[in-house]
């Protein structure tokens, strides 16, 4: 069980969480917690995909998405729009776009010289007997802001899409 909890990492990047429709929330995850102000030093370095390419770079206040030698997106944490918070071994990236009323994210675990970016899967119906789920947004997304107890069965009881990347 506590393994399954730290396999989940917040994406770094604005990437769907849902294929269609994305789960976002009104506030940054998890809204009890309080915010980062730096990427974690165990957290910085160069990382590489699975075929070896640079794909990631952490800094102190910035991440880079790379495919190979191509600059993707990145994201900065001086921004009012990214936060970065920590509960037990995960880390909840928060991304607000601009012009957006709410946020998503996604989860983020390190183990040694690895992290691994996860998103949820597409199980509605299961998100839906663990939290309340709105789906008043205009695009479709539906909306959550789960308590304490509803993150931990969130992460538990969840199907994950998980990427492993290696520091390089």
């Amino acid at each position: 069980m506590e393994r399954r909890i730290t396999q989940v990492l917040l994406i770094l990047f604005s990437i769907g969480i849902l294929a269609c429709q994305e789960v976002k929330y009104p506030e940054p995850q998890p809204s009890w917690k309080s915010e980062k102000k730096r990427f974690p030093k165990k957290m910085r370095g160069t990382y590489v995909n699975e075929k070896g390419e640079k794909a990631i770079e952490i800094n102190e206040f910035t991440a880079a998405l790379n495919e190979g030698d191509k600059y993707v997106s990145s994201i900065d944490l001086r921004s009012d729009t990214v936060q970065i918070k920590k509960w037990r071994a995960v880390y909840f990236v928060n991304i607000k776009e601009k012009e957006e009323e709410y946020w998503n994210g996604a989860f983020v675990e390190v183990e040694k010289d690895t992290i691994f970016l996860s998103y949820m899967d597409e199980s509605i119906e299961l998100l839906e007997k663990l939290t309340k789920v709105q789906r008043e947004n205009a695009d479709g997304d539906y909306i959550i802001n789960p308590e304490r107890k509803e993150w931990k069965a969130i992460l538990e009881q969840m199907s994950f899409t998980t990427t492993k990347y290696v520091k390089n």
